[in-house]
């Protein structure tokens, strides 16, 4: 699983042995991929400007100057885990083949991936970018990334700027933090409702947290608890959907060529295809599905502070200071749902631009940008429920049940 290979590097800075065979392919296709050019053949980014500049010729030593004019923007430090992401997202696009990078920027990549002084030192404005290719965003990254360190051959700058990445490392960053997070918010919450009628084949989060779940028979009483905590079966079922979807299109995305030009290497020639595989429509749609996932688990935890809450001031077990201290907690949660809810996701995916070159966008970077902005409100609205459940647990004197530490790769086993 390509995925799993980029969250090892990415925890353990170990990469794969298949990152490193692909230069034989990568080497076989360029040698190729200039002996045609040396014919007078004629193929974009590589002989020619970029976007609707694409009448014109262009040479070697131009290469940065292209790169230079795509670096624009209000540009911000990007956390050295996300860097390390989107650098592995970019050597698997490349390794699988047909974009013509030249072998020594390729192997620049992978002496890059291990170098943390460059991994912490990249600059990126996120916002950059409506989704048809990207190419500002991997600009700002490949600039970073090359610190004037190397010099790009013929066709290296379309290659690196160009392919669907830096959305889909985006998408990888976001699988691994709201992961975490909701193991976080489910290993604390889950004492509250009642566990499924039924197994949850299959289902990571069913099993490691169904242990802890009530178990309740309906002739008990009362008959019933509220909807929310009488059956967390739609919800653990939702989680683990939206996470085996996002799953599988990322690791769909990583298993695909996917830039523009893209080569066909065949035993008799090399064909030369102009064609949109850097847009991801179900992708994106993926991680929309990911920011209702944030939604539905914000208006949960609203009601769950709200329940604690509420059982604090009905009890004669917290005194009045106590009870006159949680006072505001369920009112800044249900603020923090509010703000999550406002957080919207574009359906504007045509337009004009390039001289019409561009008219067409996935929106993956910006669905991207709204998820985690998302997830930072929700990490905040965690922490204030986190803390009004220490005050209603404080005459709980039973010992906590231990979980399993989290572990990311165990989330992938139920997702691959």
């Amino acid at each position: 699983m390509i995925l799993k290979d980029i969250l090892v590097y990415a925890d353990k800075t170990a990469i794969p042995q298949s990152w490193n065979d692909a230069c034989d392919l990568i080497e076989y296709e360029r040698e190729r991929i200039l002996s045609c050019l040396a014919e007078g053949r004629q193929a974009y980014g590589f002989t020619s400007l970029l976007g609707p500049l694409d009448s014109y010729e262009v040479l070697e030593s131009q290469q940065k100057i292209l790169l230079d004019g795509h670096v624009i923007g209000n540009v911000n430090k990007v956390e050295k885990y996300l860097a390390k992401i989107i650098c592995a997202t970019k050597i698997v696009n490349l390794s699988n083949g047909g974009t013509g990078i030249s072998k020594s920027t390729y192997e620049y990549l992978l002496d890059a991936a291990v170098n943390d002084y460059l991994l912490d030192r990249i600059y990126i404005d996120f916002s950059a970018s409506y989704g048809s290719g990207d190419v500002v965003p991997a600009a700002q990254f490949i600039r970073s990334l090359l610190a004037d360190k190397h010099s790009l051959e013929c066709g290296d700058l379309i290659s690196l700027i160009n392919g669907h990445y830096i959305s889909t490392a985006m998408g990888i960053f976001i699988f691994r933090r709201l992961s975490e997070i909701i193991y976080s918010l489910l290993e604390c919450i889950s004492p509250f409702f009642v566990t499924p009628i039924q197994e949850l084949k299959n289902n990571d989060w069913y099993y490691r947290f169904s242990p802890r779940m009530i178990q309740r028979d309906v002739w008990d009483s009362p008959p019933q608890k509220s909807v929310l905590f009488r059956d967390a079966e739609p919800i653990l079922r939702f989680i683990d959907e939206a996470f085996h979807r996002l799953a599988s299109e990322i690791e769909k995305d990583l298993s695909r060529r996917s830039g523009n030009p893209l080569f066909v290497v065949t035993s008799d020639d090399i064909l030369l295809r102009s064609q949109s595989s850097f847009l991801n429509f179900t992708f994106s749609s993926s991680l929309v599905q990911i920011g209702d996932l944030v939604k539905l688990l914000s208006g949960v935890l609203q009601r769950a502070t709200q329940y604690c809450y509420e059982k604090i001031q009905d009890s004669e077990d917290f005194s009045q200071e106590e009870k006159i201290a949680v006072v505001q907690y369920p009112k800044v949660s249900e603020s923090y749902r509010i703000k999550i809810n406002s957080i919207g996701f574009s359906k504007d995916y045509t337009g004009y631009m390039s001289g019409g070159v561009e008219d067409i966008w996935d929106l993956g970077l910006q669905c991207a940008n709204s998820v985690l902005e998302s997830i930072d409100v929700f990490e905040k609205q965690l922490s204030i429920w986190q803390e009004i459940l220490r005050l209603y647990n404080k005459n709980d004197h039973e010992p906590p049940l231990k979980f399993p530490k989290f572990d990311i790769l165990d989330i992938l086993k139920f997702t691959s």
